[in-house]
């Protein structure tokens, strides 16, 4: 059902639609965005073009329509003083994703300008670290959702690792003196973590075939983000580029655009880009020389304001949770010490009063015979009877008692240490999710508990023993 509802929103997004609201009004208009919670519509209301948030529980119905050409001609949006007299909107993407830069600042700022009707945006991109790949991935989608009817541009001072999957999505792409675009590897840590490797490689596979499919040098951006690649580019004698995935031969400096070998990432300088085509700039005032536009003026206060918004927000909430994580983890680190503390308390306990350590009574039995027999029959005469005694193996009754109350101590510590084992398991699972390291692995306390299991079973059973 959620599939469908946002195949839907798609399809009113691109034609307009007409929302009946449970009081019966009527909305008609194109809609901004949608979310599960409520629906934002962007149309005339009044004698001003504004946008409206519905609540889902309010709607009654959404039906598809066409918004007929012109129908905002006459209308202006509301603007503030900051968007009305610009024609895009700069965006500062620097610093690093899930600290400076984050998802929900994307979103408003791509909303922003489809609602303003700003038709550019440029992403004045500064980034030489990985950040949050969760972030990078949201902040990414929020652009593919908005960017329909939008050009977006990408000024690039630095997009090392994950803001390359920005420059994908971008229709152009402008560098500085000192740019520099390519692959980072991740670090030790971030290797040791396969769902993270998992993740990081999709995303680099699937910019790589988004900017295949478009026609943006698919091949590059593999080779930024795929260390098993190889690539070579070179000026041909015709002065055009080629490249080639396979081993080329040597060629001289000034032939050679970039050279890429297997256990590598591909990172590119200024010099090496505008030979790929990419147009150098020293500001993005200079944007329009190569976009011919009647007017180039921008502003970039809404976009920095939102970023700097949210990335407070952000911030406190991270700040709070981690004060809230590490109240987490005190806590599961004094439950877990307790909890170890109480199992090796009692499997000492159980082994201190294991019955077959105890020391126990059997009764002695005494014999005799007579070794002189009489036409085959027993006789007893004199010092002939041989006399003796022997182990019945029988305990005596305060032996039994001593067993049956030594078993019993022990199967009561070793229930206690299977109970033990059980709050551990949970205990781990919840310290693991927390980052903590494990005291014991899932296989270690599987065995201890089936040795533990199996000697309680044998306590019980032969609790009311009577040999030795």
């Amino acid at each position: 059902m959620r599939i469908l509802f946002l195949t839907l929103i798609c399809l009113y997004t691109a034609f307009g639609a007409e929302i009946t609201l449970k009081d019966g009004n009527t909305l008609y208009g194109e809609i901004v965005t949608e979310d599960e919670n409520a629906v934002v519509i962007d149309g005339i209301f009044g004698t001003k073009r504004s946008s409206i948030r519905c609540e889902r529980k309010d709607i009654a119905s959404i039906k598809p329509g066409h918004v007929p050409k012109g129908y905002f001609d006459d209308v202006s949006p509301e603007r503030d003083e900051s968007t009305a007299k610009h024609d895009y909107l700069l965006v500062p993407i620097h610093g690093v994703f899930g600290e400076d830069v984050h998802a929900a600042a994307i979103k408003k700022i791509m909303i922003y300008a489809k609602r303003h009707r700003l038709k550019h945006i440029v992403f004045d991109i500064n980034m030489d670290e990985d950040g949050d790949l969760d972030e990078a991935i949201a902040c990414i989608q929020q652009v593919i959702k908005y960017k329909k009817g939008l050009t977006i541009h990408a000024s690039v001072h630095q997009a090392l690792g994950n803001s390359i999957g920005l420059l994908v999505l971008a229709d152009n792409i402008y560098v500085y003196e000192k740019t520099v675009i390519g692959g980072l590897f991740p670090t030790p840590m971030e290797q040791e973590d396969p769902s993270y490797m998992t993740a990081r490689h999709a995303l680099g596979m699937k910019a790589a075939q988004f900017a295949q499919d478009h026609g943006k040098g698919g091949q590059v951006i593999r080779a930024m983000v795929d260390p098993e690649m190889r690539l070579t580019a070179w000026f041909n004698n015709e002065q055009k580029i080629e490249m080639s995935s396979e081993e080329v031969p040597a060629m001289a400096a000034e032939q050679t655009v970039f050279r890429c070998e297997p256990g590598t990432l591909l990172q590119l300088n200024k010099d090496q880009l505008q030979s790929l085509g990419a147009p150098s700039i020293k500001d993005v005032s200079e944007i329009n020389t190569h976009l011919n536009l009647p007017r180039w003026v921008g502003t970039d206060v809404y976009a920095k304001k939102v970023i700097a918004q949210i990335a407070e927000s952000e911030n406190k909430r991270k700040n709070s949770t981690n004060k809230l994580t590490e109240r987490k983890i005190e806590k599961c680190l004094s439950r877990r010490e307790q909890i170890n503390e109480a199992l090796q308390h009692n499997i000492l306990m159980a082994s201190q009063w294991d019955p077959s350590k105890a020391s126990y009574s059997t009764y002695q039995a005494s014999w005799s015979y007579n070794r002189r027999l009489n036409n085959g029959r027993r006789r007893y005469v004199g010092n002939n009877d041989v006399y003796g005694t022997y182990d019945t193996r029988q305990m005596t009754q305060d032996s039994k008692n001593r067993w049956r109350q030594h078993s019993d101590i022990t199967a009561k510590y070793l229930s206690e240490a299977k109970k033990s084992i059980k709050s551990m398991k949970d205990i781990e699972k919840k310290t693991e999710r927390l980052g903590i390291e494990r005291l014991y692995t899932e296989v270690k306390l599987k065995q201890m508990y089936d040795d533990i299991h199996t000697k309680h079973e044998f306590i019980v059973k032969n609790r009311n023993r009577k040999e030795m």
